[in-house]
């Protein structure tokens, strides 16, 4: 990667994340438009989910005292069989057509 590709990488993270600090979602989304031309959609997808645990895991630290348990765990249940069921699928998807359908949204 060398170093515009790179400066597009990095603004596409920080815009994605000042994105997610501002609503509280949304940064895959953003990040996803721009990277997808970069790297491929596995690593896309890895990433935005790293990311995304990242930032907001720190969201629901600084909330932790607020939060029940007995509300969250079908979101959890869903977290848990929905990645990787989506990253398997990415790994049979054409990268053209990944790229075609999220500009399109």
């Amino acid at each position: 990667m060398d170093g515009l590709v790179f400066a597009v990488f990095a603004l596409a993270a920080l815009v994605g994340g000042f994105v997610s600090g501002f609503s509280g979602f949304a940064m895959g989304l953003v990040v996803s438009g721009v990277w997808l031309h970069i790297i491929t959609p596995m690593q896309t997808a890895t990433l935005i989910a790293g990311y995304g645990l990242l930032t907001q895991g720190y969201g629901i630290f600084k909330l932790r005292h607020a939060l029940d348990l007995r509300k969250a765990w079908p979101l959890a249940l869903g977290t848990v069989i929905g990645i990787p069921f989506g990253v398997s699928i990415l790994t049979y998807l054409n990268p053209t057509y990944l790229r075609f359908g999220v500009a399109c949204f």
